[in-house]
């Protein structure tokens, strides 16, 4: 390729607003967590998703310190627990002891932060 030819390559407007959005932190936090497993199986018992401190507003502070504009948040892993209620199924947080919505939690620290 001749250098004119790649001096005329330009981001599309798509790949602009890609690159506009910054870096984003990922929380993968769920029942794996509590088990020191990597890969859960769906066997759990809910009864485990039992965090003594949950901050959301810590892991919104945190990601905006280090410059990133967004978290993203693993709602429902591969093992099927969900971080919120969920009316399809009983392997949420509303049968562990936490029994909050982790999800709504991390979607207000965000709009707080």
């Amino acid at each position: 390729m001749e250098d004119r030819q790649l001096v005329a390559i330009v981001p599309s407007p798509r790949q602009l607003a890609l690159q506009e959005m910054g870096f984003y932190g990922f929380i993968n936090f769920s029942i794996n967590t509590f088990t020191d497993r990597e890969w859960g199986d769906g066997t759990d018992s809910p009864a485990l998703f039992a965090p003594a401190r949950l901050d959301a507003r810590q892991w919104a502070r945190c990601l905006r310190s280090a410059g990133m504009k967004g978290m993203i948040l693993t709602c429902k892993h591969h093992d099927g627990f969900c971080l919120w209620p969920s009316r399809a199924t009983d392997y949420t947080v509303a049968a562990s002891p936490y029994r909050q919505d982790v999800v709504a939690q991390a979607a207000e620290a965000c709009r707080a932060e």
